[in-house]
């Protein structure tokens, strides 16, 4: 089975495969609840809805692929805010240089709107960073990332395996960050409007963190560190065991489900060899 990427809340964590998607939820008697999500039938198509069919094939395309992840994220109630803010404060800001678009920006008034905005956005990304590095979402972030590393060496997920785990995942969305933050501040000068910047930001961005091209990643490694660094020391806290069993559980969780397909597949394949 291979992950294919998770997701820390405020009370648990996500798992996704190929078929399914699996959120532990930690309750405050201690126990913990499962959601399952298939995100694909294992034989058929059928059923999964017109809109996730489409969106399926625009994502396989590139730069397109960008624009759906943006849409996905802006419209899931379980965004990840942090990021988007960061983004929109560049583009924000971007809006008061003089180059930054065909508009003008005499009007005083308009520019107390704008400086508005910036500053409650900064405000509210100031908040969420107090909550991720002291409240329980940056510790369910680590014990994500600690868990998956641990399934991705081939160690048994227990709490001791999974403790000796680094906090920081080379596919964690605060490395597409920066390569989206990086991208924006290279387009500032377009004279464009900043939610155009935003699309193409994630566009490229996104192509930038999904390229597997060795030396087009020993370039990268500079901005990689800077994820790195953000990921330890900005979005993820030290985990308390109860975080690391959750993770686990997760993740355990959806290794079962996985199971159930795989054998699904094998029973079918041995009805079609004895046919």
């Amino acid at each position: 089975m291979d992950t294919l990427g998770g997701r820390a809340y405020r009370n648990g964590v996500m798992f996704v495969s190929d078929h399914y998607m699996v959120t532990a939820t930690l309750n405050s008697d201690g126990s913990i609840d499962f959601e399952d999500e298939i995100l694909h039938e294992s034989t058929t198509d059928e059923g999964s809805g017109v809109l996730k069919r489409i969106g399926r094939k625009l994502a396989d395309f590139p730069f397109i692929r960008g624009v759906v992840e943006l849409g996905k994220r802006s419209v899931d109630g379980k965004i990840t805010t942090v990021m988007n803010g960061v983004i929109l404060l560049f583009g924000i800001s971007s809006l008061l240089l003089p180059s930054s678009s065909t508009e003008s920006f005499s009007s005083g008034v308009w520019d107390w709107i704008l400086f508005l905005l910036a500053l409650i956005i900064t405000a509210g990304m100031i908040f969420l960073l107090y909550e991720i590095i002291f409240g329980p979402a940056g510790k369910f972030h680590a014990a994500e990332h600690m868990v998956a590393n641990a399934f991705n060496r081939g160690w048994k997920l227990n709490v001791p395996n999974v403790q000796q785990q680094s906090r920081v995942h080379p596919h964690c969305g605060t490395n597409l960050a920066v390569f989206i933050v990086l991208v924006m501040i290279l387009i500032i000068p377009l004279k464009v409007w900043f939610i155009a910047k935003i699309i193409i930001a994630w566009s490229i961005g996104m192509e930038i963190f999904m390229v597997d091209i060795k030396l087009f990643n020993v370039l990268l490694k500079p901005f990689y560190w800077l994820g790195a660094l953000a990921q330890k020391w900005l979005f993820t806290s030290k985990p308390q065991t109860k975080h690391i069993v959750v993770a686990i559980a997760c993740l355990k969780h959806l290794m079962k489900l996985e199971k159930r397909i795989y054998m699904f597949h094998n029973k079918e394949n041995i009805k079609a060899l004895g046919k």
